[in-house]
């Protein structure tokens, strides 16, 4: 696992805040939807928090966020990993970047 993210910016759209819960689906276990804390959102990708670490490369479905009716619906990858190391409530929680992909 690789855990690291520089700190070099490579978005081309600013990251908007967004403390909404999103519902994933992951490949391994498409059955199975989970409900993750995002931190931030932008055109290219989510960031979100949780409880355990999350291996780069693992793909799955962003489908909606919590409390709207409007679907997502954008694949997705793990591309950066990291121990949250805010003092705040998510102190033992990690945080994980996910870049959005085209559904093939």
């Amino acid at each position: 696992m690789n855990y690291n993210y520089s700190n070099n910016e490579r978005r081309k759209s600013q990251r908007k805040n967004n403390n909404n819960d999103v519902v994933i689906r992951w490949i391994h276990d498409e059955r199975t939807p989970i409900i993750y804390k995002t931190a931030d959102l932008s055109d290219e990708g989510i960031s979100l928090f949780t409880s355990a670490p999350l291996n780069n490369g693992l793909s799955g479905l962003i489908e909606k966020f919590v409390n709207s009716k409007n679907l997502i619906n954008k694949a997705a990858i793990v591309v950066w990993c990291i121990k949250n190391k805010s003092e705040s409530n998510n102190a033992n929680l990690y945080r994980v970047g996910l870049r959005f992909v085209e559904s093939k």
